[in-house]
C-alpha cells in the first residue's frame, strides 16, 4: 500500500494494519464488552411476568393518578368566511341532475349494460337457491 493510499484511508478514520510481505489486513475484532455480554445475559435469564406484571399496574395507577386533568378542546375559528364547495359540472347539467345522469359521466352505456346483465343474472341465482332451500 502506498503512502497516498494510506493517507486517503487515515482520512476517513479506516484502521487497516499492513503486513510485512505487503498484504493489508484488518485489526482483530474487539472482545464482547461488558454490556454486550450482559444484554446476553438478560435475554436469557427467566421471566417472571406476575411479579413484574403487579408492579407495573401499580405504578402506572400512581402515575396515571398523578397527571392533570386533560384540557378542553377548543376548535380553531378562522376568520375567513367558510367556502361552499359544489361540484363542477358540464354547462349542459341542470342544476339538480339525474342520478343516472352523473353515472353517465363516469361510464359509458356498454358498461352499465354490462352490469344490469350481470346484477339480473345474480339475482336469478339468488332466487333458484332461495326456492331450492
Amino acid at each position: 500500500m502506498d503512502s497516498a493510499q494510506q493517507s486517503a484511508l487515515s482520512k476517513h478514520k479506516i484502521n487497516i494494519t499492513t503486513v510485512p510481505n505487503g498484504s493489508s489486513k484488518q485489526p482483530p475484532a474487539s472482545k464482547p464488552t461488558e454490556e454486550t455480554s450482559h444484554a446476553k445475559k438478560v435475554k436469557s435469564a427467566p421471566k417472571r411476568p406476575e411479579r413484574k406484571a403487579k408492579k407495573i399496574s401499580a405504578e402506572n395507577a400512581k402515575i396515571l393518578e398523578s397527571l392533570p386533568e386533560p384540557l378542553e378542546f377548543e376548535a380553531y375559528k378562522s376568520l375567513f368566511i367558510a367556502y361552499r364547495a359544489s361540484p363542477i359540472l358540464p354547462p349542459e347539467f341542470s342544476s339538480d341532475p339525474e342520478p343516472l345522469a352523473l353515472f353517465n359521466l363516469f361510464f359509458e352505456n356498454n358498461i352499465l349494460v354490462q352490469i344490469i346483465t350481470n346484477t339480473n343474472c345474480y339475482a336469478k341465482i339468488k332466487q333458484q337457491t332461495a326456492q331450492s332451500n
